[in-house]
């Protein structure tokens, strides 16, 4: 945003996180603007159009409208702040995260992340809308319930039928996720799920049980490449600024899939216990097998995985969303 004579506009000086969100362009699709007159000049310019979109404070007897403010007192006036600030016709879950060169980077995309003492339910709906919250949903019930199942078909491919036998090959989130996990993430938003094996009947042995425990985050990678390819074909095929309904909400609908899967994928190849990593990297090196079999290693990984959640949450979210930007960028140019 250029402002002449460096006068700094009054969006800037109320610096919020909801003021710089409409200054930020998730994708960097246009790089450049066209000047936009609106009728109205910032202090000592010398021509209507020598911003791109400046705010100023409203003059003395004119209308907040006229000035770029939005007027609280008459929601049906018109605002100028969307119009005055750099378009961004993206979805508004979108418009709240970072961009991969944010300097702040972890810090703007834990903004995604639930509020502590606040629903986590409520915080989608006033950031982002049903679709938003929706798409939330889905995914993480839909993700889960395939990455355990990604979990059993390997195991049968290994020689286990111990999920056929127990009955979890099936796409009920019950089965997978059962009463108290989707009971918790109602209440706080988190979720887990199981997959039964036996491993002492993998053919491969610890191999094997190494290829099982990762073929759950394996299935979360594919589904966000699956996502993000649809979003970058979309924004190809529709334009990066397409504002029309179906094409915002399919848009929120795919960069929530592509977002959630692989941070659900991150999380999971963590070396604790008793996350996938630790069973992968238990599988391929037998120290490790014998390290994480003493006594107090598994309480430790828990307090551990206490630790990432709450002093590392907002890295692996910021990485995810930066995985998310730089998939999508990569197909969008490929298709165009």
């Amino acid at each position: 945003m250029e402002v002449c004579d460096e006068q700094v506009c009054d969006l800037f000086k109320r610096r919020s996180p909801k003021n710089v969100a409409r200054l930020r362009r998730p994708f960097g699709a246009v790089k450049s603007l066209p000047a936009v007159d609106h009728g109205f000049r910032s202090p000592g310019c010398a021509s209507a159009r020598c911003t791109r979109g400046s705010i100023r404070a409203p003059r003395r007897g004119e209308s907040r409208a006229r000035s770029g403010r939005h007027d609280r007192r008459n929601p049906s006036a018109a605002s100028d702040v969307a119009s005055a600030t750099i378009l961004d016709d993206t979805p508004p879950a979108l418009r709240m995260a970072a961009t991969p060169d944010d300097a702040n980077l972890p810090r703007a995309a834990a903004r995604m992340m639930p509020a502590m003492g606040e629903w986590w339910v409520q915080q989608a709906l006033q950031a982002a809308g049903y679709v938003y919250l929706f798409s939330w949903v889905f995914w993480v019930i839909f993700s889960i319930c395939l990455h355990e199942l990604a979990h059993g078909w390997t195991a049968i491919a290994q020689g286990d039928d111990t999920p056929v036998a127990l009955g979890h090959m099936t796409m009920n989130p019950l089965v997978h996720m059962g009463p108290i996990s989707l009971l918790v993430f109602a209440l706080i938003g988190i979720a887990w799920g199981q997959m039964p094996v036996t491993p002492s009947r993998f053919v491969e042995g610890r191999l094997g049980e190494a290829k099982v425990a990762a073929a759950g985050p394996a299935m979360n990678l594919l589904l966000a490449l699956a996502a993000l390819t649809a979003l970058g074909t979309l924004d190809a095929l529709a334009g990066p600024r397409n504002s029309a309904a179906i094409v915002t909400h399919a848009r929120t609908f795919l960069i929530a899939g592509g977002v959630l899967n692989l941070a659900l994928m991150f999380l999971n190849l963590l070396p604790l216990l008793p996350l996938d990593g630790s069973s992968v990297l238990a599988g391929l090196s037998p120290a490790a097998a014998r390290f994480y079999a003493r006594e107090g290693v598994d309480r430790a990984c828990l307090l551990g995985l206490v630790v990432v959640f709450w002093f590392g949450g907002r890295y692996l979210w910021a990485a995810a969303w930066t995985a998310s930007y730089l998939w999508r960028d990569f197909i969008f140019g490929a298709l165009t």
